[in-house]
C-alpha cells in the first residue's frame, strides 16, 4: 500500500482464518496485520475449538499488535474487526484505550437483529445515499445511511457509537440466507458500528459513505491470511504445540520479509507491488542465475533474457542500501555506491554488465 496521510491512524486490521481444522486441532485463529504495511503483528495460537467471539483472546491481540508498532506511531490508531468483535466488552476496552496523548477509533461489524430491522425498515427514501468505492467514485450498487438515532440498542452500549447500514442487491448465494424485510424490500443490509464522529483534518470523515468504505477496506486482511497460508500456515496443525508455535513464528517472519521486500524494493514495479508470494517465488526468489567469485568479488550473473531481471536488479540494489541511507541520511546513487569505502563489493551482472553494489558486513 501507498502512503497514508499524516492525519489519518494508523490501522490494525484483526482477523480470523478462514477453513479452520478440526476441533481437536490447534490454528493461529487470531492474528492482527498491519494495513499500511502488511505485516503481521500479532498471531494468538489457540485451540481449533475456541469460540470466534472471545473477548479475551481479541484483547490480547490487540496489545500485543500495539505493542509491536514504533511508539510514535501509537498515536493513532485505527483497528478495524469484523462481526466477531461486536462484543460490549471489546467496544469497551477500544473506548478505554483513548488518551489525551493517544486516539484510538474503531470499526466493528454489527450482528442484526430484529431491533436493527425495525430501525431499518422506518428509515425514509431519502435518507440513503450512494456508496463510494475505494478511489472515490460513487456506485449506484449499493446505498448507505445512518442508523444511530433511529435504533434503540445504540443506548445500550458506549456513548458516541455510531451505526452505519449498507444495503447491496443480493447475490444468488444469498438468496436462500435472506430474511423477510431483505425478501419484502430486495436489499441486504450490512451495519457498522465505530466509534468515528470525525478524524481531525480528513475532509469529509463524519459522513456515513467515508466510514463504510473506511470499514470495507477492511476486506483486504483476507489477502493477509491468504498469503500468510501460502507461506507455511497452511500445513498447520501438528500434533506437537512447539512445532505449531515455532511454525507460526517461521511462516509471519516470512510473511514480514515478503512484505517489507515490495514495500521497501518494489513499490513502483506495477506487476510486482502488490504480487503474491508465488509470484515473487516465481519472478525473483527462484532466479535463474550464477554466483560466481572473481578477483575477491562475487558476481552474480542474470540472463538478460529474464523478464524480471531489471526488477531484481534494482529491488537489490535498494534493499542492500537501504540501511545505510537510512543510518546516514545520504542520497547516494545506485551506480556509484560501489565505491564507498568498507565492506566487500558484490556485483550483479545483467545481460554481460557488472554493476557493484555496497553490502555492509
Amino acid at each position: 500500500m501507498g502512503k497514508r496521510p499524516r492525519s489519518l491512524p494508523t490501522p490494525i486490521a484483526p482477523g480470523q482464518p478462514a477453513d479452520p481444522p478440526p476441533p481437536h486441532a490447534r490454528q493461529p485463529s487470531k492474528p492482527g496485520w498491519c494495513a499500511n504495511t502488511s505485516e503481521s503483528l500479532a498471531m494468538l495460537l489457540r485451540p481449533g475449538n475456541a469460540g470466534s467471539n472471545t473477548v479475551v483472546d481479541h484483547i490480547r491481540v490487540l496489545g500485543e499488535a500495539v505493542a509491536q508498532l514504533p511508539v510514535r506511531y501509537r498515536r493513532k490508531i485505527l483497528v478495524r474487526v469484523d462481526g466477531a468483535g461486536a462484543t460490549h466488552d471489546l467496544v469497551t476496552h477500544l473506548e478505554q484505550m483513548n488518551r489525551l496523548w493517544r486516539s484510538v477509533k474503531f470499526t466493528v461489524g454489527w450482528t442484526i437483529t430484529d431491533a436493527d430491522e425495525t430501525a431499518i425498515a422506518v428509515l425514509p427514501a431519502d435518507a440513503w445515499t450512494s456508496s463510494l468505492e475505494p478511489d472515490g467514485n460513487a456506485t449506484d450498487q449499493a446505498q448507505v445511511a445512518e442508523l444511530t438515532g433511529l435504533n434503540q440498542r445504540v443506548g445500550n452500549w458506549i456513548d458516541g457509537l455510531r451505526l452505519i447500514v449498507r444495503r447491496t442487491r443480493p447475490s444468488t448465494r444469498h438468496v436462500r440466507n435472506l430474511t423477510d424485510l431483505e425478501k419484502r424490500t430486495g436489499w441486504r443490509y450490512a451495519i457498522v458500528a465505530t466509534n468515528i464522529r470525525r478524524i481531525h483534518g480528513v475532509a469529509g470523515s463524519h459522513q456515513p459513505q467515508w466510514l463504510d468504505v473506511l470499514h470495507r477496506s477492511h476486506a483486504g486482511v483476507e489477502d493477509q491470511v491468504r498469503t500468510n497460508k501460502a507461506m507455511g500456515l497452511r500445513n498447520l496443525p501438528s500434533k506437537a504445540w512447539t512445532v505449531n508455535r515455532g511454525w507460526v513464528l517461521a511462516a509471519n517472519i516470512a510473511a514480514d520479509l515478503a512484505a517489507w521486500t515490495r514495500l521497501l524494493g518494489l513499490h513502483d514495479q506495477p506487476d510486482l507491488a502488490d504480487a503474491e508470494p508465488g509470484t515473487l517465488r516465481y519472478r525473483l526468489l527462484h532466479l535463474p542465475a550464477k554466483l560466481a567469485s572473481h578477483a575477491r568479488r562475487k558476481i552474480l550473473s542474470i540472463p538478460d533474457t529474464w523478464p524480471w531481471a531489471e526488477a531484481f536488479q534494482l529491488c537489490w540494489h535498494r534493499l542492500v542500501l537501504q540501511r545505510r541511507v537510512v543510518a546516514s541520511g545520504a542520497d547516494h546513487s545506485l551506480v556509484g555506491c560501489g565505491g564507498c569505502a568498507g565492506g566487500r563489493v558484490v556485483g550483479c551482472r545483467v545481460g554481460g554488465v557488472v554493476l557493484p553494489v555496497r553490502a555492509s558486513v
